[in-house]
């Protein structure tokens, strides 16, 4: 009996040792989840003041973003506006080349009439001189004596005393020889000084509007060369901004390579070709892949030209950033390599745009958030079909 309350005690004492050591276990574990619980709470206190600070940034970020993009639409309706104003003044322009066109050649024909004018009263002035021998100053010159009927008279009672008496043969003789020069002469055209009163004033008239378009000339000229002087700033700007967008975009699809825009004078006509004709600013597109001599676009492949558009195309949306993108079959001359490039970056342009990609590219529609395709379950029957690969879940 003393035997089994031994071994009895011996069991209780093994018990009790392994409930101590399993309580010090315990307490051990206990201060180890104590002190991860602080440390956890420490990082979710550390982690919501980043989130805060994060959170403000993105709210400063979101402010900057809306005042750039008001800007961006301040700009664009200045150009509009300043764009409308050149149509307009072109437009203007073309009224007034019309209208100056119109009064030169009423002009013409006023120079044309005085001519006219001119010649007939030469004409007249010669028929005078030559056939009659009355010269026209002379005529116009002398005053015009009216008699009455009593000096007409050629009585003898109507002679004063002391005065040969008068041949009333030879005076009407004389009468008879006026008479015919004055039918030799023939109808006088009396309304030819008012006539000739018309024109000039007309011609003045004319004169003074030609005056006031030329003015008027002479200003719209001025706004077009302002116009064209900010016009070519902008062009200088917008083209170093594309430049430089159109580089880093090219790297980007030919790591190693390099791209640039180049302004060329390139004939405005045929006459221009051959030299004779003014010249007008071109963009030649100059690249080097990787690899390769610096060469012209037209000595590079299919797939090259492709992705040198491409990062074309998309240094000009960098330019001018929308929210909404449509690229319509954009890949289908690009093989599976040219194809992971152009994925890549339209992948890292898609966080600040949503693109919408027409294609039947696997390779292009792996990286999509969203599929929406077009399927005929039943002949004769279309269905469209969306499902959004995030979650594998129909849209």
């Amino acid at each position: 009996m003393a035997q089994g309350i031994r071994t009895t005690r011996e069991h209780r004492h093994h018990d009790l040792l392994r409930v101590q050591q399993q309580q010090q276990d315990a307490i051990a574990r206990i201060e180890t989840l104590t002190r991860h619980v602080e440390g956890l709470t420490a990082s979710i206190e550390q982690s919501r003041v980043e989130r805060e600070r994060q959170e403000a940034r993105c709210l400063e970020f979101g402010e900057s973003a809306a005042q750039i993009k008001a800007r961006l639409v301040e700009l664009q309706e200045e150009q509009a506006q300043d764009m409308a104003a050149a149509h307009q003044l072109d437009a203007g322009l073309e009224d007034v080349r019309r209208a100056v066109s119109s009064l030169r050649e009423s002009r013409m024909a006023v120079e044309v009439k005085k001519a006219e004018i001119r010649m007939q009263l030469g004409t007249v002035e010669s028929t005078l001189l030559g056939t009659y021998q009355v010269d026209l100053a002379t005529l116009l010159e002398s005053p015009v004596v009216e008699m009455t009927p009593e000096q007409l008279s050629i009585g003898k009672e109507s002679i004063p005393e002391g005065q040969p008496a008068v041949n009333e043969v030879a005076l009407r003789e004389q009468l008879q020889k006026i008479r015919e020069k004055l039918d030799r002469l023939g109808p006088i055209n009396l309304a030819a000084i008012h006539e000739h009163q018309e024109l000039d004033e007309r011609y003045r008239f004319l004169t003074t509007q030609e005056q006031d378009l030329s003015t008027s000339i002479s200003s719209l000229k001025e706004i077009i060369q302002r116009i064209n002087r900010t016009t070519k700033d902008m062009f200088a700007g917008t083209f170093a901004e594309l430049q430089q967008k159109f580089s880093e975009v090219f790297v980007k699809f030919f790591p190693g390579g390099r791209a640039e825009l180049q302004l060329v004078e390139v004939p405005a006509d045929e006459t221009a070709a051959e030299g004779r004709g003014p010249q007008e600013p071109g963009v030649d597109i100059v690249v080097q892949p990787p690899g390769k001599r610096l060469k012209s676009m037209t000595m590079l492949s299919g797939g090259e030209k492709t992705l040198t558009a491409m990062a074309l195309l998309f240094a000009s949306f960098l330019i001018r950033p929308t929210p909404f993108c449509i690229l319509d079959e954009i890949d289908a001359p690009l093989d599976e390599e040219n194809i992971g490039r152009f994925t890549g970056v339209l992948h890292e342009l898609s966080e600040d745009a949503q693109f919408m990609v027409i294609t039947h590219s696997k390779q292009t529609m792996a990286i999509a958030d969203s599929l929406f395709g077009v399927t005929m379950e039943e002949p004769g029957i279309s269905k469209i079909v969306s499902v959004r690969l995030g979650n594998l879940q129909p849209v």
